[in-house]
């Protein structure tokens, strides 16, 4: 089974970050995002294999990790072991998956940055929405 999912990009245009706890929840927050007609891919794919594969096309990053409850950050492909992270401990028991994650942006020339283009809402906000399905 191959399960896919596509969440629209944003731009952010001022206020990044202060809608996110804890710094919202002590001073408030607004922000203020534009949604364009671009978007984050995601495909999950179970493993029979007890790994954990990551493929990011649009940094042309992959790894290949032991399938175990957490993966440590290491500065590689970390928004996608911190999306593994997440659903293992919140949908999954702490379980391991055995699955194979692969992530696209189409991300316009012009937009390149992180700071003008949320592209890792953007894609964590479809991995997010994937994951009640990948655990089912």
């Amino acid at each position: 089974m191959l399960i896919r999912s596509r969440a629209p990009l944003r731009i952010g245009l001022a206020g990044g970050g202060t809608d996110v706890s804890p710094y919202c929840d002590e001073y408030g927050g607004a922000i203020l995002n534009a949604t364009i007609g671009q978007c984050a891919y995601a495909s999950i794919e179970p493993l029979e294999e007890p790994l954990v594969q990551f493929n990011s096309c649009d940094q042309d990053q992959s790894g290949e990790y032991k399938s175990i409850a957490q993966l440590e950050p290491d500065g590689r492909l970390d928004l996608l072991k911190f999306v593994h992270n997440h659903v293992v401990r919140e949908f999954n028991d702490n379980r391991p998956l055995n699955l194979r994650l692969m992530t696209r942006l189409d991300v316009p020339s012009g937009f390149r940055t992180r700071r003008v283009f949320n592209t890792r809402g953007g894609r964590a906000q479809g991995l997010f929405g994937m994951a009640e399905l990948s655990v089912g």
